[in-house]
């Protein structure tokens, strides 16, 4: 198979965009979740929720495959359908899950009676990343835009996977008081929250404007970096570095909270039958 320079390139699809999407799917089960709760009543359409989350599962025809599918229009018209319909089934169908979902969420809350909410928050924001991370990847694989093997790819892999992480966050803070009897303080986590939204934000977009300005990936060197490209990477750098910080602050904030007075657990509300 080439040996291990080529890994990268058998294996490579397992970690792009949208293939990740089967990775990171728990994400829309905790925001689901979370609304619920937060609504404090059931979801108007759930069996539409499941089958928002049951299209993910289109992805795993991406592992028979194992490549990417790019659309660049044909000479002809059965050309250009050749091309368009591996496109939009690997790249356009995927992005359903996540926003049936999201708008899922947001008519179970107009339904429901909410309150603030540290989890849904989290959760709400994170799916929002892993969105807006695989509508870059669809974005990527037009192949009049040029951005394939530019570091705009690496800036939805950033997005799906720090949405994946502020994802988790929502779901440690939904089921914390069930777990350890102590409740984590909502005003809290919607700062740790914000915090990682602003920190994937920074570590992301940058890179989706490099990606246009021509910045190759996966090199750290052998190309100008001067100008706007140089400032979208040191952008890049402070928004991980945010995020770094975002997550010490909700590990000391699960450890305080541990160590602070028995608190009842705010979602575990009964739903009527």
């Amino acid at each position: 198979f080439g040996g291990a320079d080529l890994i990268d390139t058998w294996l490579g699809w397992v970690t792009r965009e949208p293939h990740t999407l089967l990775v990171v799917v728990p994400a829309l089960g905790v925001l689901a979740d979370a609304v619920v709760r937060t609504a404090r009543g059931r979801q108007p359409l759930r069996g539409v929720v499941l089958i928002g989350v049951g299209i993910s599962l289109s992805v795993v025809a991406s592992s028979a495959t194992q490549q990417a599918h790019v659309f660049a229009p044909g000479d002809t018209p059965t050309g250009t359908l050749q091309s368009l319909v591996p496109y939009a089934l690997f790249n356009l169908v995927p992005l359903l899950a996540p926003l049936v979902v999201v708008l899922l969420s947001l008519l179970a809350l107009r339904a429901g009676t909410p309150g603030i909410s540290g989890a849904f928050v989290a959760a709400f924001l994170g799916v929002g990343m892993i969105f807006t991370g695989l509508v870059g990847s669809a974005a990527m694989h037009l192949d009049a835009l040029g951005l394939v093997g530019t570091v705009f790819g690496e800036a939805t892999l950033v997005y799906v996977v720090y949405g994946a992480v502020l994802a988790a966050i929502g779901g440690i803070t939904l089921h914390a008081g069930s777990v350890t009897g102590r409740a984590l303080p909502d005003g809290k986590v919607v700062l740790v929250a914000l915090l990682g939204f602003v920190a994937t934000v920074l570590a992301s977009l940058p890179h989706y404007v490099a990606g246009f300005l021509d910045q190759p990936a996966n090199v750290a060197s052998g190309f100008d970096d001067s100008g706007l490209v140089g400032v979208t990477n040191v952008i890049v750098a402070l928004g991980h570095l945010l995020m770094l910080v975002a997550m010490l602050g909700f590990v000391g904030l699960v450890v305080t909270s541990r160590r602070g007075d028995v608190v009842t657990d705010r979602y575990r509300v009964e739903q009527p039958a």
